[in-house]
Parts: structure tokens; sequence; C-alpha cells
């Protein structure tokens, strides 16, 4: 049980510092958020804990994220496989499965 608690708490406070992230349009700051670990090796956590960012941000999110991902300048993330990437299309995905990008 104590566990669980520890583990809800973990995904709220990570949930809030990925809203401030998305909030200010930082993808540096959205990929310092959510440790590597915890993409790789649990990567419904992480989804999760995006959900509840989206849920705490703005319909502006699924907006910047698009636009972030088309910016030809991001292209050599992508490329790399670079976290700043990784962090966008889950993110992307959460707002797509969150009925976000339909309010847009």
């Amino acid at each position: 049980m104590r566990m669980i608690q520890l583990e809800e708490a973990l995904k709220d406070h990570y949930a809030r510092r990925a809203a401030r992230a998305i909030e200010a349009e930082d993808a540096d700051a959205l990929a310092r958020v959510i440790p590597h670990h915890v993409i790789y090796e649990k990567p419904g956590m992480a989804l999760e804990i995006l959900g509840r960012a989206v849920n705490i941000a703005s319909c502006e999110t699924y907006r910047w994220v698009q636009q972030w991902l088309r910016n030809s300048d991001n292209d050599c993330l992508r490329a790399r496989g670079d976290k700043r990437w990784q962090m966008m299309i889950l993110l992307e995905a959460v707002c797509e499965k969150s009925n976000v990008a339909e309010a847009v």
C-alpha cells in the first residue's frame, strides 16, 4: 500500500513539473522531467504522467506539439532518437488520446 502511495505521489510531482514545462512551451525542460528509466522501462507510467499534465495544461498544448514536431530544426533530434523528440511524440499521443486535438 505504501509503495502505491509513493508511486502516485511521484506521478503527481512529475505531472506538475511536466505541466509547467508544457505551459512554458519548453521541450528541453519537458525532457528533463521524466527520468530515462521511466520512459524505457515503464512507458505506460510516462504516458499516464503526461496525461495528467495535459489535463492541467491548456488546450494550446496540441498546437505547440504539432508546431514543434514539424519544425525542421528538430529533425536532427528525431534522427538521433533524442529524449526531447521522444517526449514530444509521447505528448502528441496523449493529446490525441485525451481529445485535446479535437478541441483545437
